[in-house]
């Protein structure tokens, strides 16, 4: 799948893949097989965590693979399942997403035409989704995950809002963006090495403030932080009574796993008194 879906196409799509997962020996198998990670598991392994007759088992398993959520792959005489998780990180972007308003694409479309070079180049974005007009006046406000293109204006509100840009570029598919129609108003980031994950570079412009931005990417970069097996951590000199409001917690530096110094601003983009935070998500 190309994730290119016309709207009511990606509608339908997502919607027969949650109806797929709408058993719990599925959504079992799922989870199961997610975190047997890329290699998969074997039908004998996923057999004995649900407890089930192979013969219903399958049934269970080929509604995952039409759906395209796991995948099959034959070795010899066995047969293993992985996730997709191309198709997850989809499914899971679509939900995050605000509603689809088709009258606003076109508008969006109009409006980002006019974006300067700098900003990024117009209309990439209409087909992922605009979104409905929120309190204050933005229409067509976009929360997506970042493209090449946006990086010469994230580097230029990080720069506004004091805030490291080393790093950045190396790290930037893994980066949240909030698009008002005309520019960047708003980003997030994660680096992941190893099992863990740093958060960083939560950034709203300031005309942007107070209206909730900044919880929702730093929500939404958390939600993508919890697969990490090591957690996430993030620094800060002045944000943490900020993050404290959503699980974080002062550590020392020696418990930040030995990966995480590859970043830089573990190395040398944040001030050695910067505070080293641990998200310890509610349960």
């Amino acid at each position: 799948m190309s994730g290119k879906l016309p709207i009511i196409g990606k509608v339908e799509h997502h919607a027969a893949q949650l109806g797929a997962l709408g058993h719990p020996v599925r959504l079992a198998t799922l989870r199961y097989v997610v975190q047997a990670g890329h290699e998969g598991a074997a039908a004998g392994a996923i057999q004995a965590h649900v407890d089930m007759p192979a013969s219903t088992l399958s049934h269970h398993l080929k509604r995952l693979v039409d759906a395209g959520i796991i995948r099959s792959r034959g070795e010899g005489t066995y047969h293993y399942y992985s996730a997709a998780y191309d198709a997850l990180r989809r499914l899971t972007d679509y939900l995050w997403e605000d509603p689809v308003c088709a009258a606003m694409i076109g508008r969006s479309r109009t409006r980002r035409a006019s974006r300067s070079p700098a900003c990024g180049k117009s209309g990439t974005r209409c087909a992922r989704g605009a979104r409905p007009a929120p309190a204050g006046g933005m229409d067509a406000r976009m929360i997506l995950r970042a493209e090449s293109q946006d990086l010469p204006a994230v580097l230029a509100l990080l720069a506004e809002t004091q805030l490291p840009t080393a790093g950045v570029a190396e790290n930037f598919d893994t980066f949240f963006v909030v698009d008002d129609g005309n520019r960047i108003v708003a980003c997030a980031g994660l680096e992941l090495h190893g099992d863990a994950a740093l958060v960083r570079s939560l950034a709203v412009a300031a005309n942007m403030r107070c209206t909730g931005i900044g919880t929702t990417l730093l929500r939404r970069a958390l939600y993508e932080a919890a697969e990490c097996p090591l957690g996430a951590y993030a620094l800060t000199t002045t944000a943490e009574a900020y993050l404290a409001r959503f699980g974080f917690e002062r550590v020392p530096r020696g418990f930040v796993p030995q990966a995480l110094f590859e970043s830089r601003e573990l190395q040398d983009a944040c001030p050695g008194t910067a505070l080293v935070m641990k998200w310890r998500p509610s349960r």
